[in-house]
């Protein structure tokens, strides 16, 4: 059964954060609940929101410079309620605040007094309680939470035995004068891990006549994975890039990020047309590479038609 998320913040201040992290639970096969779908209900929204926690795995805190709306009953505010619901019914709880220092909040969305003091000890009390994550705006959020989500359901322990070499194929793309390298690498006859970076001749000399070779599983010297390329040159004699895991130290981390993410979703068996669903969604933070889920997608779509 699929399991079900609770998204519990303020509202008006955080629409947008709430919008973003919608967005990314929708690209995972898991049910969301929020306020956003609630409608006209004969109980109040108070009771609304705590049966839907009663009923969810996951809860969801995002907290900012506001405490909210106040039950009347209790002094608490509702989404201090519903955390403390979520804690009672044992779910599983993700909190994220805003960044007390550089988190962008804008005028108007800070409560002051009273509220203010009652804030502060439930954020004090969310700290003592959870390992919390910090987001400075809406993008930085669902980041975060993707992450999150990719470590919770895609479990290491399901990842399929990878051999010491893989058959590869290498794809360029250009986009607004950024070239990037793909390498995807095959484990029977199956895709199975990519890599993909920005091209430069500078630490990889790679001929861009090269479409195919194997990706090559090594150790360092200091103890930790190495991945090289090898490739049959023109006069036919194997040749070895060194490193390509080592590139995304010298360039956007960001890249390494949806690197392992795609790969991730390969070693867990997810069929090919759902991998390119969540590739779609991906939110990249180059907002300059908007076609760079486009281009990925049109690669794998091309080496795995028969794997649909």
């Amino acid at each position: 059964m699929k399991p079900t998320i609770f998204i519990s913040s303020t509202f008006v201040d955080l629409k947008n954060h709430r919008n973003q992290v919608w967005r990314v639970i929708k690209a995972f096969d898991i049910n969301i609940r929020g306020m956003e779908e609630f409608g006209a209900k004969k109980e109040s929204p108070l009771e609304t929101c705590l049966r839907e926690v009663e009923k969810s795995d996951i809860y969801i805190g995002i907290i900012a410079m506001r405490y909210g709306s106040v039950d009347k009953a209790t002094g608490k505010s509702y989404t201090q309620l519903e955390y403390e619901r979520a804690l009672e019914k044992n779910l599983d709880i993700l909190i994220y605040l805003v960044h007390d220092e550089n988190g962008i909040v804008k005028t108007g969305n800070i409560d002051f007094g009273e509220k203010q003091e009652k804030l502060k000890a439930f954020k004090s009390e969310l700290r003592i309680n959870h390992h919390v994550g910090v987001f400075t705006n809406e993008v930085d959020l669902a980041q975060e939470i993707q992450k999150k989500l990719f470590e919770k359901f895609l479990l290491k322990s399901q990842v399929n035995f990878r051999p010491d070499e893989l058959d590869a194929i290498v794809e360029l793309f250009n986009i607004d004068n950024v070239e990037f390298i793909m390498v995807l690498g095959f484990n029977n006859d199956s895709p199975f891990e990519v890599f993909i970076f920005e091209y430069s001749d500078e630490g990889f000399f790679l001929p861009k006549s090269i479409g195919n070779g194997k990706i090559i599983k090594a150790i360092d010297e200091n103890g930790d994975d190495r991945y090289d390329f090898r490739f049959l040159n023109i006069n036919g004699y194997k040749a070895t890039v060194e490193g390509m895991n080592f590139r995304y130290n010298k360039q956007s981390n960001w890249l390494s990020k949806y690197s392992e993410i795609i790969t991730e979703l390969f070693q867990q068996n997810i069929d090919i047309s759902s991998v390119i669903r969540i590739i779609e969604r991906l939110e990249i933070p180059n907002k300059s590479l908007k076609s760079w889920n486009e281009n990925v997608v049109n690669i794998l779509e091309k080496h795995t038609r028969n794997y649909k």
